[in-house]
């Protein structure tokens, strides 16, 4: 039993750092937004990785079974978009 628990604990530990990755991302976007700047786009692509990564941890445990690898690459592209001036996002699609 020990060696599920000390599995389960280093999962647990694993999704409370993404957390506090994903709350200080979120901190730095806030205070780029001070003033009339708003970053939404920016806050919604750090939450995608956050949850992506709480998703390949639980994976990782055999506690979810719809992780996708490819999700990753697909967000990282957005992201790349995000940064180029002449983005216009297409809502259609679902961000």
């Amino acid at each position: 039993m020990g060696y599920y628990e000390s599995k389960e604990d280093k999962a647990l530990a694993k999704m409370a750092a993404t957390l506090t990755q994903l709350d200080q991302e979120l901190d730095r976007i806030d205070q780029l937004s001070a003033g009339e700047k708003r970053h939404p786009l920016e806050k919604r692509h750090a939450e995608r990785l956050a949850l992506h990564d709480i998703k390949r941890i639980l994976h990782d445990m055999h506690r979810y079974d719809h992780y996708c690898e490819e999700e990753q690459e697909e967000i990282e592209g957005q992201a790349m978009d995000l940064r180029n001036p002449y983005y216009q996002p297409s809502l259609e699609g679902g961000l």
